[in-house]
């Protein structure tokens, strides 16, 4: 079955689109990898913010954890790729394979991998940063009101308690006390 040259134009471009949509998929996953600190990019970006303090900083994870996470991470994204490509090829190539798409899908994803992939892996630290800010002020909020009943309501509740506490402790212990000076000092020899 043949195709126009302005449909064969069309199903390139398009194929140059899917190629870019899969490269910006792809970075979402890197920047998943940022998020938990398995790119060395992410963990140099760090600021005190008011409220919440420090954004938490990546922890390092073993070899064994990274290799496991990245490849779950490449499974996930091939099969997704998979589906796009699989998808875009019945709708552009009326589930004809040309082999020009597929090149115009390499090179879409390659052409954003090394435009706008590049910028956002440089930017995956700060991405992080504003992501966990976001993260943090958002729990800050959520749990503002738990800290306020804290502080308003259960924090006297303990003080007073750990004053009868000690009030009683302090008792036992100048009874315990005074028995003992009692057997130390015998009260006939005085």
């Amino acid at each position: 079955m043949e195709i126009s040259i302005e449909r064969q134009l069309v199903g390139i471009l398009y194929a140059l689109c899917v190629g870019a949509a899969l490269g910006a998929l792809y970075d979402v996953f890197r920047l998943s990898r940022a998020l938990i600190g398995l790119h060395p990019g992410a963990a140099g970006f760090s600021r005190k913010l008011p409220l919440v303090g420090e954004v938490a900083r990546p922890r390092s994870h073993g070899a064994f954890f990274a290799g496991v996470v990245i490849f779950i991470e490449d499974i996930l994204f091939f099969a997704a790729a998979t589906v796009v490509y699989t998808v875009f090829v019945y709708h552009a190539g009326d589930g004809d394979n040309r082999w020009f798409f597929t090149l115009a899908a390499c090179a879409g994803f390659a052409l954003y991998f090394l435009t706008v992939g590049r910028l956002t892996l440089k930017a995956s630290g700060a991405i992080r940063f504003l992501l966990c800010a976001a993260l943090d002020y958002a729990l800050y909020s959520a749990l503002f009101p738990v800290r306020l009943l804290i502080r308003t309501a259960l924090l006297p509740l303990w003080r007073r308690a750990r004053i009868v506490l000690l009030e009683k402790t302090r008792k036992k212990a100048k009874k315990r006390l005074d028995k003992d000076l009692d057997f130390v000092y015998n009260r006939t020899n005085r």
